[in-house]
């Protein structure tokens, strides 16, 4: 049996809100190598509640509301920039694994939102990164393979036009 580049396993990083899956795509299934949960800290978990220090004393509801909101919000921010942490961690992982196993690139797939620093993190590492447009949840291995081969073929076809014109 003669070996085909189009047969050479790619790699695949899930990211969401709250998980990230590393896996390894070949033409028949996606393998899943490591995934991770979001962990929350105590400074992050914690939402923060009541008057801000530096607006400890308000006048009326509306004060204690805009507070209430402010707080929300920072909390919100904190969450999220937890979140693309969490995304730039595992794609520093990816990027080792693809190193050590030979990928041509990483497929990334999710929410933008963390889909964009993860790719950062890949491409800072030397490891080629495609962001996917389509947000799938991990599936059925064989089923995700399928669903990945168009992408991979694109892939695999820019890297070819890519080298020619070297």
């Amino acid at each position: 049996m003669t070996h085909r580049a189009s047969d050479d396993p790619m790699g695949v990083l899930l990211v969401s809100a709250d998980a990230a899956t590393i896996g390894e795509w070949s033409p028949r299934r996606v393998e899943a190598l490591d995934r991770r949960e979001l962990e929350l800290t105590d400074a992050v978990e914690t939402e923060l509640l009541g008057p801000s220090y530096s607006h400890p004393r308000g006048s009326g509801e509306k004060a204690t509301a805009a507070r209430s909101s402010s707080q929300r919000d920072l909390w919100e921010r904190r969450m999220e920039e937890h979140r693309v942490k969490f995304a730039r961690s595992a794609a520093t992982d990816t990027a080792k694994l693809a190193k050590s196993r030979g990928w041509d690139a990483v497929l990334v797939l999710g929410d933008p939102r963390r889909g964009g620093p993860a790719c950062e993190e890949l491409e800072r590492a030397g490891v080629s990164a495609v962001p996917i447009a389509s947000v799938l949840d991990w599936m059925r291995p064989a089923a995700l393979a399928k669903r990945l081969a168009p992408d991979v073929e694109r892939v695999r076809v820019a890297g070819r036009r890519s080298a020619r014109r070297r």
